[in-house]
């Protein structure tokens, strides 16, 4: 069910759904780096047991990530944090096009029908400069 409310974390959004349940999936495509990180952090600490798809742009590129596991938890929190560090192919200015909406939207629904497939992969990267998309299943 679609909600227009502004969701700053985990708990604000536990409550808005009245819970998560293991067949949920989850899809933040905010571009928010902090909502990213809480909700990471609230599959870590095993609040979500579903997945999470996270999915963000850069200038030229696109990526979606699928957060299924503790492991591709943790290794997703290092990454967001390695590139708020290093700010660098990463998170930078809001510049979004309406090719990055249509090249997220099917990375992400190929990443939820891998996931039902019980297929390894947890990250799509797209790059409109270099026509590159790729899928694959490490982080």
């Amino acid at each position: 069910m679609p909600h227009t409310k502004f969701i700053a974390n985990y708990k604000e959004l536990n409550s808005l759904v009245d819970g998560l349940t293991d067949t949920d999936i989850l899809i933040n495509a905010s571009d928010d780096h902090e909502l990213m990180l809480s909700l990471t952090q609230a599959k870590v600490d095993n609040k979500i047991n579903g997945p999470i798809l996270v999915c963000g742009y850069g200038v030229l590129a696109q990526t979606a990530y699928l957060i299924k596991n503790h492991q591709t938890a943790i290794k997703f929190i290092d990454r967001i944090k390695s590139l708020i560090i290093n700010k660098k192919d990463g998170i930078i200015a809001n510049s979004g096009s309406v090719l990055n909406s249509f090249l997220g939207t099917y990375m992400v629904s190929k990443l939820i029908l891998d996931y039902m497939l019980e297929k390894e992969t947890v990250l799509a990267y797209g790059n409109f400069e270099t026509n590159e998309i790729r899928f694959d299943c490490t982080l």
